[in-house]
């Protein structure tokens, strides 16, 4: 008996030839139109069956089915001679008709090797959970600056597949919540990080006196600087022309102290 899989899917048979038409459903792409208790409600279907069920006409043995059905254990299902298998195929689509006449004739005639059936993986977040996922991840990359954002997207993910041992999009649906809290956590921390070390970044110079200030710029560089002082602390103004209205930015020193 020759295994047979199309799109992937292992088509279950029995010892006398008779084929699941449940796995062919699935493997035909499983959508709800093409459900088997759809086809098998047409009358075309009956009078095809009655037909192939006459000895004269299929050539059957005494008592033996072109159709059954399997109730319950590992194998339940629909199952069918091969010339329904190909009236199912043909009501889903022309094009699936032809993968299955083609696979089948190929798999009996020994011209094809029995496809090996792909392992199924668990079922992993839904598509809708996913989407969520990479929302949440676009809205915390934006808490950051953006020469840090490459750094936390790379942080996030690599957050996910350390705890739950696989990519976001396989962790199993009920973890869902997990996803979202684990990487919300690891956001918060790592822009404590990023927003410490731009505050040290800070231009700074050696505290002439026990009781000054750090001063936000560089004194042994020549260069004019406009500088506010407001609520006691004081702020160096950065203005970048680069951009259209031009930007300005007012660094403050790392501590303030208005008597110096």
């Amino acid at each position: 008996m020759n295994a047979i899989a199309i799109s992937n899917v292992a088509i279950r048979q029995t010892e006398n030839n008779l084929y699941n038409l449940n796995d062919l459903h699935k493997a035909s792409g499983g959508e709800k139109r093409h459900e088997l208790t759809n086809w098998l409600k047409l009358q075309q279907t009956t009078e095809l069956i009655d037909e192939l069920s006459k000895p004269e006409i299929s050539g059957l043995k005494e008592n033996q089915q072109v159709i059954k059905v399997v109730r319950g254990g590992n194998k339940r299902g629909t199952y069918a001679c091969k010339e329904l298998v190909y009236a199912y195929a043909t009501w889903i689509s022309a094009k699936f008709f032809l993968q299955v006449i083609r696979t089948f004739d190929a798999v009996i005639s020994g011209r094809l090797k029995p496809q090996a059936p792909r392992k199924a993986l668990p079922s992993g977040l839904t598509h809708e959970q996913q989407a969520e996922v990479k929302a949440l991840h676009n809205i915390l990359l934006q808490s950051v600056p953006f020469e840090k954002q490459k750094a936390l997207a790379i942080t996030l993910w690599s957050a996910v597949k350390s705890k739950f041992k696989v990519g976001y999009k396989d962790v199993p649906p009920e973890q869902f919540p997990e996803v979202l809290s684990l990487m919300a956590r690891v956001s918060v921390e790592k822009g404590a990080q990023y927003r410490e070390a731009e505050a040290v970044n800070l231009e700074t110079v050696p505290k002439l006196f026990e009781r000054q200030a750090n001063i936000p710029f560089n004194l042994n560089r020549n260069a004019h600087y406009a500088v506010t002082v407001k609520g006691g602390k004081i702020y160096r103004h950065l203005v970048s022309y680069i951009t259209s209205p031009h930007e300005d930015r007012m660094i403050p020193c790392l501590a303030h102290q208005n008597d110096f």
